[in-house]
């Protein structure tokens, strides 16, 4: 993947549908049951919304902002702005109504992209910011039919052209606080996404007949980034689960023979509370031979055998868990060293928004509790002499804060760290 085969995402795009196109990409499990798509289903619903974005008079550059949940649709989203040569950005469904608006504000979005949990928010928000043209609904569009769903849109001509962004155009904007009325814009270009799929894709031991599960927001680039662009570049099936509450994860993690996890630490801190309270109902002899078990294991180098020692307890979680990666907090090592001692691997890593955000990651090859592993390739690091900091240079380093060209000399070299 490098920027000689790749002069543009688009380019990647179209390279990597070829052999894996009626493949499974994406599922989702919702309340009328299971809702799959294939990679050739993404690419025909990525056309059509790039279509008619481009048909609908956008412009390059011009910026469109989600307001989802996480869920299969997204793709087609951020793949059809891509090839409409649009920016994405995208919004924490968390925000206050206030602080979305601080943010849609400061990056005036032509298109207002929502799910149908968010319509009425989007409703107050077009009112107010007078940019906003258009509401489109990202999954199926409620009965009334008041906005246009990405499924209602028309089916992209043969003969349409598709616009070939450059690689230093920006991707992504991710704003990384709009609680002060002057939030901050991180921009992401096409080349940090690329080096960012070509370093991450080195780490994980993923084949496409793994499965792996998302529960992270897509408005994180940790997310954007590791659980979504380089598990798809890798060809396995990503699934969502109808929310988060334990019991639909655990569903989905047994349904669909999940194999491999982007996790936050609260959510491995979760699976050892559950196991510890299914072992405090369990009888003293059961409890002792789970200590000797535990015992032995740490001395087992292989985690295929460590997971059969403990397989009643991993085929709870579906029985082919072999491994997640822990970020966005500090993780606790007591944790981490239970998680995987039972057989599951537990990878961390270091990282930045500015940096798209990953800077280090730990591997099959180097991977030991409590560090954060080495700089991905392409990646350089080194420490300040003056400040003490650690600075970071690679094709992974943002392009600048948006519309504020201070802030980013301050935190940019002219050289690039």
């Amino acid at each position: 993947m490098n920027k000689d085969k790749y002069p543009n995402l688009l380019c990647f795009l179209e390279d990597k549908m070829k052999d894996i196109q009626d493949n499974v990409a994406l599922g989702m499990n919702t309340k009328y049951g299971w809702k799959e798509i294939t990679f050739n289903g993404v690419s025909l619903l990525c056309k059509n919304f790039a279509a008619y974005l481009i048909n609908k008079g956008l412009n390059r550059g011009d910026r469109v902002s989600v307001i989802s949940e996480s869920r299969t649709e997204w793709a087609s989203v951020l793949f059809g702005s891509v090839i409409a040569g649009v920016t994405v950005v995208p919004i924490d469904i968390k925000l206050t109504i206030h602080e979305m608006r601080s943010i849609l504000s400061n990056c005036e979005p032509r298109v207002l992209v929502v799910s149908n949990k968010f319509i009425e928010t989007a409703k107050i928000l077009k009112g107010e910011i007078s940019s906003i043209d258009e509401i489109i609904v990202i999954d199926e569009a409620l009965e009334d039919k008041e906005f246009k769903s990405l499924y209602d849109l028309p089916s992209a001509k043969k003969e349409q052209k598709w616009r070939h962004a450059g690689l230093n155009r920006t991707a992504l904007i991710i704003y990384t606080s709009g609680t002060t009325g002057n939030p901050k814009g991180v921009e992401i270009t096409y080349k940090n996404m690329l080096s960012q799929v070509a370093g991450l894709s080195e780490c994980f031991p993923l084949k496409k007949q793994d499965r792996v599960l998302s529960i992270l927001p897509m408005n994180h680039l940790y997310e954007l980034s590791v659980g979504f662009l380089t598990f798809l570049n890798l060809g396995v099936t990503i699934y969502y689960p109808q929310s988060l509450k334990p019991e639909h994860i655990f569903k989905v993690l047994k349904e669909k023979k999940i194999s491999f996890m982007v996790v936050v630490p609260a959510f491995l801190k979760l699976i050892r509370s559950e196991i510890e309270s299914d072992l405090a109902k369990r009888s003293d002899l059961y409890k002792f031979f789970f200590n000797v078990r535990y015992e032995i294991a740490k001395y087992i180098p292989s985690y295929h055998l460590r997971r059969f020692l403990f397989r009643n307890i991993t085929r709870k979680l579906g029985g082919k868990f072999k491994g997640c990666i822990s970020g966005g907090a500090p993780l606790d090592l007591n944790v981490a060293k239970f998680i995987n001692r039972i057989g599951i691997r537990v990878f961390q890593g270091y990282g930045l928004s500015e940096a798209a955000p990953v800077v280090s990651m730990s591997r099959p090859s180097a991977n030991k509790m409590g560090y954060a592993g080495k700089a991905i390739r392409g990646v350089s690091m080194r420490i300040d002499p003056e400040s003490g900091e650690l600075m970071v240079k690679g094709d992974n380093v943002m392009k600048g804060y948006y519309k504020q060209p201070e802030l980013t000399k301050e935190v940019l070299t002219e050289d690039g760290w």
